[in-house]
């Protein structure tokens, strides 16, 4: 049995013996990494992982650590001095400021970070769970139990409660019940709220995170910016999550750096991990130094931003870096352009930096490559390989297959017909991982897996190069690592690039060529309108040979010898790898752009896709491989015939792991859709396979008409699928068996092309039209439609109600040179009438990211409170919420160094779209007439080829609006035309339906009263009286009585009561103004100056007239108007005393309790709240009504009803959360003695009522 087994696969677990790391390193082991510092951009980099500790000669493996993101930063510009050693932190803890502590200033800076703003989900998900198990669950379990055993005691001791006194004490009781149940959801756990504090030592900036949340400074960890002492710390046992920091703006800003994920640091081992004691787990470069920079933001679920890849571009301009690994990317509409990507090859062509990164995981369609690593000149973008020792020691295949490039990995060309993909490298590793995931390493794969393996190797080349004094550039590296990469056998070029890179092949490569003419330079490659390849793909493009005009440009190194410049002279001979192509033989550069023909014949070519390149060697030195390369792709498209129905079969296709079925289709004129049948012919096995369909349009990015989804075929099985078409475009049909698929199956494919549509491709409809036309056809064949009408979403515009310019931090965001950046910050105001999921859309910016002329659209919502609630960037699908009714503040930043670029874009909307609870659906009709009358409703039909069938859509009425809908909001929705799935949610189009002006709900009243007042002419507003002047005056007068301060008021209150004894208002307006003026609390003199105020208000009131009147079923008086105006506003007064001497009365009873005054004064007290309670009752329904509130919760809170009190309370605050209600809900929680709820509360307050905006 022994003989039997198999030694590990150690060699699989991180591979390097496919670049040829190991045997390079076997032989040159001191040229591992050493001298070489690789900037790993990505989520973060934990220092304190494995491997990630020491270099292999004993140095600091990560030397710095920057969060470019922002989401770390917390605003430290409240200055504190201690008094007796302590300072009041923002979370309202003293802090006590250690002795050992030098601070010459004696100033600190102070701020507040909560620690899930630090945490990635993954982690406040288990730290929430572990301390929702350890510290409320238990409390609040023990708490409910205690409730509902009382509860229970009191229905045995009352079966059948008839008295008003039982019944209100079940309802208490019941009441304690029902909010405990709920607590669970609405108090989430928020995690801990740390004070922290930054202090200047005499030497430089330190700062102090009180992770510990007791105040007491000297058990914390004291820390350097990073790049100083290399010091961090880790904020909890519990998390184990590292942190460092940074400090900016004279300690006014720290920067907390963690993780917004795993990647980061599974990544940077991958490309640079040392293990001192076990060597077989290294990374590729263990003698290379790591700089983390943070360009993955937590407050996005570590989704970069621009922002953040502008500040990492400022850091490797202005600091010693020699590679960067980049392991993100997305697809882009167009290439090598805007902001981002100006500051990356200024980098890369300027500073030298070689930029390494993912080619993209979107594969397997052709033209797929994310941005950068496929659509930017200066990177090397890199594709991932997998290899028979990784199956076996990675996924534990029970059968090697031969070496493949992933199924996901990501092909080219380019959109502007660069190849895409540079090179490929092993694409998945088994790598450490930071310690808060509680993992020492994880299995990740990827193409940002195969980058920071080709980054690695890469690294090993520089050491060597470093070592032996040879000089190189970004562009010498790269073209030795396309002329050495080797070429595997059944991997296509657009998914392979040049070959798997080999190191030490690269390196003699650059070492012999190192003095060859223009080895250092960048040879510019662009054929017409800038595009950096020939890409021939469109059917148009395929009926005449296309003669392209090459242009070749030398782009030498800043600062170089001008004699260099005037000395360049290269005589290349050009080839070709196909006869398709065209071209001079020789061709002579010198500095300056010289073109050259070249003449693409796509005619004959068979269909599928053709790649030619043409390759310019230096004459003298051909062994030196092609010093510039010219790609040239060719599409040649399937064509339907007449016979063929619109429909496409392959029979019986054997597919193999790993193996590609792809089809290049023209789709017909007038196809709206099609549908993909694949049907298994295999009779044990089921298939995995990824389904993949793409077409091409002019400055869209790939993703806009794609088709991917992973499926599985059940053993003789059918799967079918519809996709959205443009016609008359080349369609690319790829279908793949998954890479890890073991087994061969057969399958039929086949594919169905449908054409029913509209006459429009986007439909649109105004409210104020009333009915709406548009017309079917089916030029493809007869097809059977349903058409069908439904808007999903309803969009809000919101214009900004403020724009600030702001000149941003110097240190980190002032470019060399002194190119500083401004931000513009616009404010909107948005109101959520009812909770829902809203995605905001900055429209004008969105899903641009590296192509964008700007550098950021990053916005952050907030609620009412200022409470941070969520952000979002270019991306806006991304980024829906669920929130719920409340008032919100977005805060939008784009940045730029151009102000005047910014000043453009001050008055940009931003869309809320809010999904609907409810679609909105229409019924549809065959004619006008029907649809003005809600006549026969239009239903399913055959539409036949070459007619035009009319559809009419009549508005909608305004009972369908959710609520707080108005002028200038529009739905979006489907309208379909397919009669079943799958077809039917991909034919037809999107649909708009504008809100036209609204009908004013009051209306109807205001022209009733205008004409009740056309025969009363002394009611004329228009008219001079005396009586009225007076009053208006008096009116003035009293609305004085409540401003500040209170004293002030005194002679102009005894002036009223002298000149109108008789008026409520005076007397209600002076209490208010008490009330006011003791706004925290009222104290026991005002309370009895109140309850006096009150009654003489009462009395001056009718109070049975009132209720005689309002006992009257219908008053028939000619003057009934009138007397109901006069009724109502006494009404209003007499309710308005009464809460006001009731709110005073039961405050008098809370104080008498706690004051321990004896139980016969309280009842005496009691009493007098028992009886206002009962004489507002008959007025209105006291525990129901927003104007009687403020007493009915302290009538319950009187009568010791707590729970009764605090759902009073808490329903207040559910419809509008506020400081003020939640010390009452805190005070409740005292009294009930459910002490959790209220430290809950006290501890997470400072979050939910912050005195600021959270930072950008």
């Amino acid at each position: 049995m022994a003989s039997s087994i198999q030694p590990f696969p150690v060699e699989g677990i991180l591979p390097k013996k496919e670049t040829g790391a190991v045997s390079f390193l076997t032989k040159y082991p001191e040229y591992d990494g050493r001298g070489v510092v690789i900037a790993i951009l990505d989520t973060g980099v934990d220092p304190a992982a494995q491997g990630l500790k020491v270099t292999s000669d004993s140095k600091p493996k990560v030397i710095d650590l920057v969060d470019c993101t922002g989401s770390g930063d917390v605003d430290t510009t409240t200055i504190a001095t201690p008094v007796d050693g302590k300072i009041t932190g923002l979370t309202g803890r003293q802090l006590i400021i250690p002795e050992a502590w030098t601070v010459p200033s004696g100033k600190f800076h102070i701020g507040v970070k909560a620690a899930y703003d630090l945490f990635p989900k993954p982690l406040r998900e288990r730290v929430g769970n572990e301390a929702r198990d350890k510290v409320w669950h238990p409390q609040h379990r023990a708490t409910l139990t205690e409730a509902l055993r009382a509860l229970e005691a009191f229905e045995t001791a009352h079966p059948n409660p008839t008295s008003l006194e039982d019944k209100t004490e079940r309802e208490d009781l019941q009441a304690r019940v029902d909010i405990l149940n709920s607590l669970d959801k609405k108090y989430p756990e928020r995690g801990a709220v740390y004070d922290c504090v930054v202090f200047h030592d005499g030497e430089s900036w330190r700062a102090c995170v009180d992770t510990t949340e007791s105040g007491d400074l000297s058990s914390c960890t004291v820390l350097s910016p990073f790049k100083l002492k290399q010091e961090y710390g880790t904020i909890s046992q519990a998390d184990m999550m590292t942190y460092s920091v940074n400090i900016y703006d004279e300690g006014n800003m720290l920067e907390i750096c963690t993780n917004a994920g795993s990647h980061g640091t599974h990544v940077a081992c991958i490309a640079a991990g040392n293990f001192p004691d076990n060597p077989d787990h290294n990374g590729i470069a263990p003698g290379a130094q790591i700089v983390g920079l943070k360009i993955g933001d937590t407050r996005l679920g570590s989704m970069e931003t621009g922002t953040a890849l502008i500040r990492a571009m400022k850091y490797v301009m202005e600091n010693k870096v020699d590679l960067i690994n980049y392991s993100y990317g997305e697809a882009a509409h167009v290439c090598n352009t805007g902001r981002v990507i100006d500051l990356i090859n200024e980098a890369v062509n300027e500073k030298g930096v070689i930029f390494v990164t993912s080619a993209g995981n979107n594969g397997p369609a052709l033209s797929t490559v994310g941005t950068p690593g496929g659509t930017t000149s200066s990177v090397i973008g890199v594709g991932a390989h997998v290899t028979p020792q990784m199956m076996a020691a990675e996924y534990s295949m029970r059968e090697m297959l031969p070496p493949m490039h992933y199924t996901w990995s990501s092909r080219g060309p380019a959109h502007d017909g660069a190849l895409g993909v540079c090179i490929s490298a092993p694409g998945g590793a088994i790598a450490s991982v930071p310690n808060w995931t509680l993992r020492g390493c994880q299995l990740m794969n990827g193409t940002s897996m195969s980058s920071p393996n080709a980054c690695g190797s890469i690294g090993l080349v520089l050491s060597a190069l470093k070592a032996t004094s040879v000089y190189y550039t970004p562009f010498s590296v790269r073209r030795a690592l396309e002329a050495t990469a080797e070429n595997v056998s059944g991997v296509e070029v657009f998914a392979l690039g040049q070959g798997i890179m080999k190191v030490e092949a690269a390196f003699n490569h650059l070492s012999k060529h190192k003095d060859s003419p223009g080895e250092n330079i960048n040879f510019c490659v662009s054929t017409s309108h800038g595009r950096r390849g020939i890409y021939l793909r469109e059917p148009a493009q395929l009926t005449k040979p296309a003669e392209v005009s090459v242009s070749v440009e030398p782009m030498f190194e800043k600062d170089i010898d001008p004699n260099k410049k005037i000395g360049f002279q290269i005589n290349f001979c050009l080839t070709s790898t196909q006869p398709w192509v065209k071209f001079p033989s020789s061709f002579l550069l010198m500095n300056a752009s010289r073109t050259f023909t070249v003449k693409v014949d796509p005619r004959g070519l068979p269909e599928g896709v053709h790649y030619a390149e043409i390759q310019a060697y230096e004459s003298c030195n051909v062994e030196r491989g092609a010093v510039f390369r010219v790609p040239i792709t060719v599409i040649v498209p399937t064509r339907l015939t007449e016979t063929s129905c619109n429909s496409l079969h392959w029979p019986a296709q054997i597919f193999t792991a790993g193996q590609v079925f792809r089809k290049f289709i023209h789709v017909p004129f007038e196809a709206s859709y099609a549908v993909l049948r694949l049907n298994s012919l295999d009779k044990e096995k089921n298939a995995r396979f990824l389904l993949h369909t793409l077409q091409m349009s002019p400055q869209f990015a790939y993703k806009r008409h794609e088709f991917s989804k992973f499926v599985t075929i059940n053993d003789q099985g059918e799967g079918v699928y519809a996709f959205s078409l443009i016609s008359d475009r080349t369609l690319e049909l790829c279908i793949a068996k998954w890479w890890a698929n073991i087994g061969d199956v057969a399958v039929d494919i086949s594919l169905q092309f449908y054409g029913a549509q509209v006459t429009t491709n986007r439909l649109s409809m105004h409210g104020g039209e009333g009915i709406a036309r548009f017309d079917i056809i089916s030029p493809l064949r007869d097809e059977e439609v349903s058409p069908s009408l439904s808007l999903k979403t309803a969009v809000c515009p919101l214009r900004p109600t403020d724009s600030k310019f702001k000149c941003l931090s110097k240190e980190r965001d002032q470019l060399r040179d002194g190119r500083q950046i401004h931000s513009l910050e616009l404010t909107y105001n948005f109101h959520l009438a009812k909770g829902g999921e809203v995605t905001l859309d900055c429209s004008l910016l969105s899903d641009y990211l590296y192509e964008s002329e700007f550098e950021s659209q990053l916005w952050l919502m907030y609620d009412s409170n200022k409470q941070f609630v969520t952000a979002g960037d270019a991306y806006p699908g991304q980024y829906t919420t669920k929130l719920e009714k409340n008032d919100f503040t977005i805060i939008l930043q784009v940045r730029h160094e151009r102000r005047e670029l910014l000043e453009k874009v001050k008055d940009m909307m931003l869309l809320a779209r809010i999904k609907l609870p409810t679609p909105l659906t229409f019924d549809l009709y065959g004619s006008w007439q029907a649809a003005l009358t809600g006549g026969k409703k239009l239903n399913s039909f055959v539409a036949h080829t070459g007619r035009r069938y009319p559809v009419f859509i009549p508005q909608l009425t305004e009972d369908k609006f959710p609520k707080g809908c108005g002028l200038g909001w529009y739905f979006t929705g489907q309208l379909t035309l397919a009669k079943e799935e799958p077809g039917k949610s991909k034919s037809g189009t999107r649909f708009r339906y504008f809100v036209s002006e609204l009908a004013s709900k009051g209306k109807a009243a205001d022209k009733k009263k205008d004409k009740d007042s056309q025969g009363k002419d002394s009611s004329s507003k228009d008219k001079f009286s005396t009586d009225s002047m007076n009053e208006a005056l008096r009116d003035l007068k009293i609305s004085w009585l409540a401003k500040t301060p209170f004293e002030a008021t005194n002679d102009l209150y005894e002036e009223l009561r002298k000149d109108h004894p008789e008026h409520v208002p005076v007397l209600l307006a002076r209490i208010s103004a008490i009330e006011a003026a003791e706004k925290d609390k009222v104290s026991s003199e005002s309370n009895n100056t109140i309850i006096t105020l009150s009654k003489e208000a009462i009395a001056l009131i009718d109070v049975n007239a009132l209720l005689v009147y309002y006992g009257i079923k219908t008053d028939t008086r000619p003057d009934a108007s009138s007397i109901k105006s006069e009724m109502e506003k006494k009404k209003g007064w007499l309710v308005e005393a009464l809460v006001k001497l009731g709110v005073a009365q039961a405050q008098a009873v809370i104080d008498a309790r706690s004051n321990g005054e004896d139980e016969d004064q309280v009842k005496t007290l009691l009493d007098d709240v028992k009886k206002t309670f009962d004489d507002l009752s008959q007025l209105v329904e006291v525990n129901d009504s927003k104007q009687t509130f403020a007493f009915a919760w302290r009538h319950a809170a009187a009568m010791t009803h707590y729970g009764r009190a605090l759902k009073m309370i808490m329903k207040q605050y559910e419809e509008k959360h506020s400081k003020d209600l939640e010390e009452k809900i805190i005070q409740m929680y005292d009294q009930l003695g459910w002490l959790h709820c209220k430290k809950y509360l006290e501890k997470t307050a400072c979050l939910r009522y912050p005195t600021s905006y959270r930072p950008f």
